[in-house]
This record gives structure tokens, sequence and C-alpha cells, in this order.
């Protein structure tokens, strides 16, 4: 293993580094009590009151063109899993249609943002749009998972109408192994600043040093100046300076510093002839007893940055940011803040089922929560760069990420069209951008993600190196490759390792290349690997959910983590029509716990658990972390079990004699769960998901969580009555999913059948909305939700 040299130190035999932070995103939670915010920069988002229309359109381009008859509607949307499922589709995007769309937007300067510089921002879309403003072009990006902006300011119209419109170019509806959704499926925002500013993910929170008692922490902030046809009073003499404050999770400040910055020269810069310049500062902190970010206690500090002109603020740039240390040993596996600990961890794709890949913050923390109760605390962003809110929910819930970019490199990896290995393989993709691309869509990805505590490792790539798929075994034209992404992201941030998920750790000549090296379901090379590379430092990046794969990361020091393939079932990656999801998670499509959740919650999490369940093959077991466990039934005894290697206790008894209940034990504490036969099905339940951190800046969504019961309030397993849904209030029916996998039942439709006695209803609120469900035989449920 090649040994880095690290900006923030080394320690011989293993990779220290140390960082915190997050970057600014309007997704953020407000600023806590005390905290002030000042200066006239404007970061607003821009979601309401789009047009879109399905089909290239001639001359949409231009500002004059008739949309009147266009579609409305609001951001975030994802066109493709409106439908309708359709076997002439492919099943590596869960057959589902993908096109040409155009979105335009009208909209007016605001009057305070008149002679500032404005520039749109796309957090993300899929895929290769291109934007124009009053009929100019800006820019073409084709990758669909990275955010980026365009100035708008030479084009803009100070009054009047203005007409944004972006097309998007999905034609190629079989490019993914899996689902990516098509259209503006994540947030914009339009920004407004002075020409002196701090510029766009221009700060760099680093923990330079950090224990229980102190910490130093460098902030490094990047002001740009752009030309300005209005110099201010103060003309060339006017004095520029900087100051940052670092304020605690209660809004308390904790530290500040100022620096002064060179005004005549800037000055030149933002309001002569030169040309838009940047320049970077850095400041020092140092902060009393701080509060450690961990998986545990994932506390939160926001540092502002303050741009001062003449005693004025002329902006103000916020950012989140958490104080952590971490290392990586080849002998000792992975520390967090100096104790050593094992990364649980699940891969994810982005998409949630009846929405798509336009996913709302509250459904990601629903999904997020609920892998946490299983004992996760490490997320793979499997392939590629996740939405910005999905890394602030990370950071608040305290996961430990592997921020990823990119499935393939120069070569097109089979794109199944009929069904998973079978028929022939489309081979359309990212690679046809990566030689143009690559570069910066890598270094944007960690440049706007660099910050984040819950990130400690960029991965440049995922199974690359799988055999002829499409590159041969050992191809010289991998390291290459490597080695230019590794430099892009050390160009930009020193203080994590690159890693990639290795489909043939043992062979691919890229390896010695990386810090960290990642073995996807090669567990049986780890002690030979590890015996003849001893510095070399290594984990599961993706794995198998059976045991002995944890037990191997759990009873080997060297080995860090296991990532599990996968957390949640995820459309595309498909079989044969009508199947259109993989079912590999732990969760399914409706974020509902699976029998696999009970088994990883028995592994991964300490807290003395037993949850009575069927198994997958219909079996009733029980899943447990306990010593011994007691069945009773109906006052008997049915003996006593003690734990077995697997965790998995089959329970004796016939459930049709009556509950089975059992008590577990553990070292003095004990549990019980019972397990009832469910009856007939008798009423339909709902009952409304809450979160803690709201919508964020997507749209106000309710979860209504639907069980079909029996009279004593148990789920009826089977029951699969259609179910349908009216709304009445000011809202919206977004979605029903089931969870099956094979069902191609249209998501926008108002009724559906329920699969395992369960569905999950989205629906979107500008108030109190009551939803109302109804179904063959049961009476009508109805509950109040957006209130």
């Amino acid at each position: 293993m090649r040994m880095p040299f690290w900006a923030c130190g080394i320690v011989v035999g293993a990779i220290t580094v140390m960082l915190s932070g997050c970057t600014q995103t309007s997704s953020e939670p407000a600023a806590p009590a005390g905290l002030t915010q000042s200066g006239d920069t404007q970061k607003t988002l821009f979601n309401q009151d789009w047009r879109f229309a399905l089909g290239d359109q001639t001359g949409a381009d231009a500002a004059g063109f008739d949309d009147s008859a266009w579609r409305k509607l609001d951001l975030p949307h994802d066109w493709s899993i409106e439908g309708p499922f359709d076997s002439k589709w492919a099943s590596g995007t869960a057959y589902l249609p993908a096109g040409i769309a155009w979105y335009r937007k009208h909209f007016t300067l605001p009057a305070a943002d008149a002679g500032k510089l404005v520039s749109i921002q796309f957090d993300g879309v899929y895929k290769d749009s291109t934007v124009y403003l009053n009929g100019h072009a800006l820019g073409t990006r084709p990758y669909g998972y990275i955010s980026f902006q365009y100035d708008l300011t030479p084009y803009l119209n100070a009054t009047g109408d203005n007409v944004l419109a972006v097309r998007v170019d999905h034609h190629d509806f079989a490019d993914s192994r899996w689902y990516p959704g098509s259209g503006i499926f994540r947030n914009v925002y339009l920004i407004a600043t002075n020409p002196f500013f701090v510029e766009h993910d221009g700060t760099f929170v680093t923990t330079l040093a950090a224990t229980d008692d102190a910490a130093d922490i460098s902030i490094a902030t990047t002001l740009r100046g752009m030309k300005s046809a209005a110099p201010p009073a103060g003309g060339p003499e006017s004095v520029f300076g900087i100051v940052t404050t670092i304020y605690d999770a209660d809004g308390t400040p904790v530290a500040t510093d100022s620096a002064k910055v060179d005004g005549p020269a800037m000055f030149l810069v933002v309001y002569g002839q030169g040309e838009p310049a940047s320049k970077q500062f850095e400041q020092t902190f140092h902060i009393a007893q701080p509060a450690l970010w961990s998986v545990d206690h994932p506390t939160m500090y926001t540092a502002v940055t303050e741009v001062i002109q003449d005693g004025k603020t002329i902006d103000a740039y916020r950012t989140p940011f958490g104080i952590r240390t971490i290392k990586f040993d080849p002998n000792t596996g992975f520390w967090l803040n100096g104790v050593s600990m094992k990364l649980k961890g699940v891969c994810l794709h982005e998409d949630a089922g009846a929405l798509g890949s336009a996913i709302p913050q509250q459904v990601w923390e629903r999904r997020l929560r609920t892998l946490k109760e299983a004992g996760t605390n490490a997320i793979r962003c499997s392939h590629n760069p996740p939405a910005p809110e999905f890394l602030d929910l990370c950071d608040r819930l305290g996961f430990l990420v592997m921020d990823e970019a990119f499935d393939e490199w120069t070569g097109g990896k089979n794109k199944w069209i009929t069904g998973w290995n079978n028929g022939t393989p489309g081979k359309d993709g990212y690679h046809t951008y990566f030689d143009e691309w690559a570069d910066k869509d890598i270094q944007d990805m960690v440049r706007r993600d660099r910050n984040h505590p819950s990130i400690i490792m960029w991965s440049i790539g995922n199974e690359i190196d799988y055999q002829n798929d499409p590159y041969p075994p050992n191809s010289p034209e991998l390291p290459p490759i490597a080695a230019r992404l590794i430099k892009d992201v050390k160009a930009v941030d020193t203080t994590r390792p690159v890693t990639a998920a290795c489909a043939f750790p043992e062979t691919n000549l890229f390896k010695t290349l990386l810090d960290v090296e990642g073995y996807n379901y090669m567990e049986s090379h780890y002690a030979e690997d590890h015996a003849a590379n001893p510095t070399r430092i290594m984990y599961g990046s993706e794995n198998k959910s059976d045991l002995a794969a944890w037990l191997t990361v759990a009873n080997t020091p060297y080995i860090f983590a296991e990532f599990l393939w996968t957390g949640i079932d995820y459309m595309g990656e498909a079989r044969q029509f009508p199947n259109r999801a993989s079912a590999a998670g732990f969760l399914d499509l409706a974020g509902y716990r699976k029998s696999e959740f009970y088994f990883r919650k028995s592994l991964w999490n300490d807290a003395l658990m037993a949850k009575i369940q069927r198994d997958a093959a219909g079996r009733l077991v029980c899943y447990t972390n306990a010593d011994a466990v007691t069945f009773t039934q109906s006052g008997k005894s049915l003996g006593q079990k003690t734990l077995p290697p697997t965790r998995i206790i089959p329970v004796p008894g016939d459930p049709t004699g009556g509950p089975i209940t059992a008590f577990a034990t553990r070292k003095g504490k004990s549990v019980t769960d019972t397990y009832a036969l469910p009856a007939k099905a008798a009423a339909i339940k709902l009952e409304e998901y809450k979160t803690t951190f709201g919508p964020g800046d997507g749209p106000n969504v309710a979860q209504v969580e639907l069980s079909i019961a029996d009279a004593a309030g148990n789920v009826v397993p089977n029951a699969a009555q259609d179910v349908s849904v009216s709304i009445k209030g000011p809202g919206r029916l977004l979605g029903i999913e089931s969870g099956d996998t094979d069902s191609v039942e249209n998501y926008q439709a108002p009724h559906h059948k329920a699969y395992h006695g369960r569905l999950l209803i989205y629906v979107e609120t500008h108030g109190t909305v009551q939803v109302t469900t109804s179904a063959a035989g049961l009476p009508d449920a109805k509950i109040g939700v957006g209130g």
C-alpha cells in the first residue's frame, strides 16, 4: 500500500485524518437561537411554478415561446415514475419510460436583487441537461447526480419577465443498471450576491486536533470578486475584511477570528478592469471542551463568515460542521475520535418506490431512522453522489458515509433490457461523457461535500475492475484513470482517504494507488491479502447479508467494515417483467421492516431484543441476541432455548393454539415479544409517521402507514385488498407504495393493492388534509395530516 503524506499529519502504518464540517445548503436547519445572520446574500428556493412538457419542443429555449398549455408543477420532479410500467422498456431501469422533456419557469427579479450577481443552482438533473435564460444557452451538464451553477447576470432583465428553460435528454432509457429517474429531480435555488462574496462551496473546515478538552479548528475561506458597474462611495480606499464566528448547537458563540483583505487590490478586481479573481484566507480557532461529533452524539456547530466593506457586512456565508477525528490503521481498522469501531454499513440507491428519485427529506429521515434502529451506522452512496439534504441528515442522525462517484469509467457496462443476465444488454451510460467530464464531476462532488463530518471516504468507482464487463482482466487501461481521479480528489481534499469498491481486489492493477481498498464479496481473500500486504488497509465495500460475512468483520481486527447489499429494496436491476425492482434490502420499497431486518438487528444492535417473525421461507422463528429464550403459550412453558450461533431460534408450538410469547434474558435483563396468529381482516389502521427535522427545502409530505388488521389490531399478512385513497383539503396524493417488487400498478392511481397487509401513502400537504381510505368488506378509515 502506498502511504500518502497527509497535510494533517501521519501515523506510521496508518492513515490519520481530522476533519469537520458541512457546507452551506438551504436545506439545513434554521439558525439556532442566538445566532443571527446578516449580509445581502439571498439563496432562494426556486422550486415552485414551473411548466413541463414531455417530448422535444422546437423553439422552447426562446423567451417568447408559448408554454401556456404546458403542465404546471413544482420541483423536484421525476417524470419516469409517472409510468406506465411496460415490458418494452428496460429491466435495469425498472421497465419505466424515459425520453426528452422540457421545463420552463417565468420569473421577475426581486427589486432587492437589482445590481447584484445572480446565479442558478441545480442540485441534480437526470440527465444531459441544457439550460437557457431568455434564449441564451448557459451550458450543458451530462452527469445527472451532481450540483452545478450558472451565472445568470449577463442575460437577466432587471425588470420584466425572465424565462429559464431546461432541456433534459434521457432518450437512452437503458443507460443505467438501476432506476435513475428523469428530470429536475432535486432542488433548485436562485442565488444573489454582492460583487465581493464567499465563493460557492468556498469554505473548508478542518479539525487540526481534538480531544474532549480542546479542539483546534482551521477554516479556509475563498473570497471571490466579480466585476460590477456600480462601485461604492468608498472607492479604492474601501477597507475589506472577513470575520468568522463559530457558534455551538445552542447558538452561543464559542470562537471568532478576523482577517484583513487587501482592499485596493480587491477593489480593482471587483470594480475596476481586472478579471474575476479569487483569494483564499486561512483562519484558526481554539474551542474549549468541544462536543465531538460521533455516531451516537452527532453534535453540530455553525461557522458564520461575514465579508466586511467599510464596516458593513456585504456577504454572510453559513457553514454547519462537526468536530471529529478519524484514523485508518492496517492492523486495527477504523478509529473515530480515538475509539476503535466497526462500520455496520448498507449500500443505498437513490429512489423511494412510488416517489421515484424525487425524494423529500421527510422520506429519507423515516428510512434512515429505521436503518439506525437495526444498528446501522454507515452508508455507502452507491454509486453516485447523493442529494445534499441526504448528507445533511447523515450529519444530524450520526451515520458515517462513503461518498462515491461513477459506476463506470471509459467503458460501458452491461445494461440489461429484457431481464437481469437475460438477452442482449445495452451499453449506453456515463462512459460516453467520462473523458470530458469526469475530472470536473468528481471535483465538484468533493468540493460540495468535503465538509460533512459524516463523510469518511471518497470512492472513485464501483466494480470498475469487473472482468470483461467492460474491461479484460488486469486491464492496463485502468491504473492511469485511477491515478487521474485520485489526483482530482486530492487537489480538493487531502483529509480523507480515497477508495474504490473492487470486484477483484486481489488482481486489479490500480489497487496499490488506493489509500484504502474496498472488497466486494471477496471475504475469502482477507487473510491471504493481509499476510502478503500487511500495510494495506482494507474493508468490505459490498457484502451479502449472511452471518459468516458479518462474523468475519466482527472477529478480524484489521477489517473495519461491511456494507450490505442492500439496506433498502430499490427500483431496477430487475428480472423479467413484471418484476421491476430488487428485493435485496432488509427494508422494502415502502420502508417497512422485512424479516431480515430483525436478523440484522440481532447482530448489529447491542440493546437486548427478541422478535418472533415469519422468515422469508414462512417459518416461525425468533430473532434475538439474548443468552436464552423461554417460550410460553396459554400459560404453559414450551421450553427454554439457548442462543445458537445463527441468532435465529425456531419457535416451538403451534400458533393456532394461541399466542406464543418469547421471554428473552441476558445478564439479568429481559425482554418479551408475543406472536398471535392473525384472524380475519376487520379494519384499516392509519398512522402518520412524524419526522423530527421537517420538510427542509422540499414539500411538506405526510407519510401515512396503512395496515389491514384483525379485530385485535394484528396485521393480517395475507391481506391484499385493493385500497382506495381520497384527499380532502389543501394537498394532493403523491403516490401509494406497497413494497411488492412484482407490482406494476400505476403509482399515480388513487388506489393500490395491499401487500403483506400494508401500504404507505404519500400526501403533499399545505395545511390540514383529511385522508380517507376504503376497501371492500372493511369500514372506511380516516386520518388528518399536515396540520
